[in-house]
């Protein structure tokens, strides 16, 4: 054994691990730094040093990122490929974990790691971008937490972008992170009586209920719960919110939810929210005493913030990402009032180059991709913008619901006019 890993033994002895659990976390280092023919810095021992028991503790037990990413990836998992690249500041490491991408679409995934402390957690918001050239205007359609380990301080979060252009160097640029951030979804049972509750009047003149008269409390929105509930002298039902100090809700929501009308706002129209001392007080007019027999239950919803502060700074790694097979297919037809270009067509996604717009300025949105066997194949939503070759060009994004084995594929329509087939 190197004097290195002798040291790293010694001070991982400190931390409390086993000695079976060290020597197998010293044997997954020697063959990981033998994998990246790189050795391992100081820099890495002292990370190691200062949260060498939860690493331990994740190589005994739990999935391994790989195993959780072919969760998370689904249908797609045979087609993630990992990442290497990380980048900390402020005890804050983000690392790359994989991705799968084509051309034009991308899904990656990455963990951000508190290794100073326990300043993350499960409802940590994440802002992040993946930074690459386009294709078309392009959009993130999505960044979110998938799993929070408490044990490591950890959150395993993905972003996935349409649009870039893909075969050249991306980059995810991580720009803050947020554990105040919450959202609400709580259902409170109803009162089952039509209670009068004492009121009192706020300064711009508003009647609200007074504090604590019918607490209620749910996991589900912590720091919230409901004061009081029932109706005031005049008739008119009321909820009364409290927010623990250090929280603040002004997009919070009630809504009466209906036994006969599920799903309908019928009870939340003309409500007004009235700020008090310690939350909101919510009047509902539409909510009388004869109707409360009708009332479900009572919803508490929306986004509100706790008392964590927010993680400023901004982390950025290069992202190498290696695109699927794709194939380009030369089309330079007119069907209808586009003139198509050409298609790129790969297991997730069909790219289509075009231009001109329809009778209403609009874009393509409509593409039909046949399978053999008369099958469709699924298309989860789609983009369309402006392409990159300026205002006359356009482009037009149709990612699949499920992976699509390129020699199943039938034919392409447009306009019920096939594009192409093999």
């Amino acid at each position: 054994m190197s004097g290195f890993h002798e040291e790293l033994r010694r001070e991982l002895e400190a931390l409390g691990p086993t000695d079976g659990q060290i020597a197998g976390l010293l044997d997954r280092l020697e063959r990981g730094a033998a994998h990246r023919r790189r050795g391992l810095s100081r820099q890495v021992v002292v990370a190691l040093v200062l949260c060498g028991a939860l690493i331990v503790t994740a190589v005994a037990a739990g999935p391994t990122i790989r195993e959780a990413l072919d969760g998370m990836a689904g249908a797609f998992s045979p087609y993630v490929r990992e990442l290497e690249g990380t980048f900390a500041i402020q005890g804050i490491e983000v690392r790359l974990e994989g991705a799968y991408a084509d051309g034009y679409t991308a899904q990656v995934y990455f963990t951000v790691t508190d290794l100073t402390g326990a300043r993350l957690n499960g409802h940590t918001g994440v802002s992040a971008e993946l930074i690459t050239e386009r294709a078309a205007l392009g959009r993130v359609t999505g960044c979110r937490v998938r799993t929070f380990d408490k044990a490591l301080h950890q959150l395993v979060v993905e972003i996935r972008v349409e649009g870039g252009d893909l075969s050249r160097a991306a980059e995810l640029a991580v720009t803050g992170l947020d554990p105040a951030s919450r959202y609400a979804d709580a259902r409170f049972q109803p009162p089952e009586e039509a209670e009068t509750l004492e009121t009192g009047m706020t300064e711009r003149g508003d009647i609200v209920l007074l504090s604590g008269q019918t607490p209620r409390h749910s996991n589900d929105c912590e720091g919230v719960s409901i004061s009081s509930m029932g109706f005031d002298a005049s008739g008119r039902f009321h909820v009364r919110l409290a927010l623990e100090e250090g929280y603040t809700g002004a997009a919070l929501s009630v809504m009466p939810e209906s036994k006969s009308q599920p799903g309908s706002a019928i009870y939340q129209a003309d409500s007004v929210k009235t700020e008090v001392e310690d939350g909101y007080d919510i009047m509902f007019p539409a909510l009388s005493a004869d109707k409360l027999s009708d009332l479900d239950s009572l919803r508490i919803y929306g986004g509100y913030r706790g008392p964590e502060a927010r993680i400023e700074g901004e982390w950025r790694v290069p992202v190498a990402l290696e695109p699927v097979e794709q194939r380009e297919i030369a089309v330079n037809r007119q069907i209808g009032p586009f003139y198509v270009e050409r298609l790129v067509v790969s297991p997730l996604s069909v790219a289509v180059f075009y231009s001109g717009r329809d009778e209403k300025g609009s874009f393509l949105y409509q593409l039909a991709v046949e399978l053999d066997g008369g099958s469709r194949a699924g298309i989860t939503g789609n983009m369309a913008s402006v392409g990159s070759e300026g205002e006359e060009s356009a482009f037009s994004l149709f990612p699949f619901d499920e992976p699509v084995d390129l020699e199943s594929i039938s034919s392409l329509k447009l306009l019920g006019e096939e594009l192409w087939s093999p």
